[in-house]
């Protein structure tokens, strides 16, 4: 089971048949695989013109829905203005969560969208960022994997511990239940990011820490064991940087992924 990562190369650590930096590694881990069901739209941001009737927005960062049957259209899934990044849809495709600057046009709060089953936006996106200080900002959400109509756990990034950013997570449904992963204590010296789970397990993560360094290494982490595992020191590679972990697909012996 592995986790693929983007890697920036060092020049004593270049990846066969790879450019020099931004090169794409599969590194062993934990676990691994993608939601199961069959591949449906893309959900994407964009800087280009704007396709909602009647948005005169072009130059922002909107969020797009990339259909990939006929008629093949990308719609517009909001129209503010404002910068909507980091979309991630829910594990039945009902949903998709992002990050959107659009209550002031500075910090970040998550947005959930419900999507109708062609793909395009249904209803009025709502704001799920739970007990946000004034000046900070959520980011990179992830949801946990769940049964259909039972996601409602989520992971991301947030300064609102006032300092780097950490990873939180959170029951959309339960006022209140923002929580740290790890201890404020144990996050002093750096920053975690761009955490997402494991498709196939909802205690697995992977996500990026940034040490006093400034190297960013791929690390697992298991809620029951609290098993803490760096992907990027397991290679003997401690002279690049790494971003952008997401589990790679694991086919079963019934062909799902």
């Amino acid at each position: 089971m592995d986790v693929l990562l983007e890697e920036e190369c060092s020049p004593s650590v270049a990846v066969a048949g790879a450019a020099s930096i931004g090169a794409l590694v599969l590194l062993s881990g934990a676990a691994g695989a993608a939601f199961p069901g069959i591949n449906g739209s893309i959900v994407f941001q964009s800087t280009r013109g704007a396709t909602a009737p009647g948005c005169l927005y072009g130059s922002t960062s909107e969020l797009f829905v990339k259909l990939t049957v006929s008629p093949f259209s990308v719609p517009q899934l909001d129209c503010t203005g404002s910068t909507d990044q980091h979309p991630f849809v829910s594990p039945d495709g009902s949903e998709v969560i992002f990050a959107s600057n659009r209550n002031d046009g500075v910090d970040f709060e998550l947005f959930t969208t419900a999507l109708s089953t062609d793909g395009t936006a249904s209803g009025t996106p709502v704001d799920v960022s739970q007990n946000l200080p004034s000046g900070a900002s959520d980011d990179y959400p992830s949801w946990a994997p769940a049964g259909p109509g039972g996601q409602n756990r989520i992971i991301f990034q947030s300064t609102r511990g006032g300092g780097l950013p950490e990873l939180y997570t959170e029951d959309l449904n339960t006022p209140g239940s923002v929580a740290p992963v790890f201890p404020p204590s144990q996050t002093q010296t750096y920053s975690d990011t761009e955490p997402v789970y494991d498709p196939s397990n909802p205690d697995e993560i992977a996500f990026v820490r940034t040490q006093g360094s400034g190297k960013s290494q791929i690390y697992t982490y298991n809620f029951v064991t609290q098993s803490l595992v760096n992907l990027s020191a397991a290679d003997g590679d401690q002279n690049s940087n790494d971003s952008k972990p997401d589990f790679a697909p694991t086919i079963d012996g019934n062909g799902y992924r």
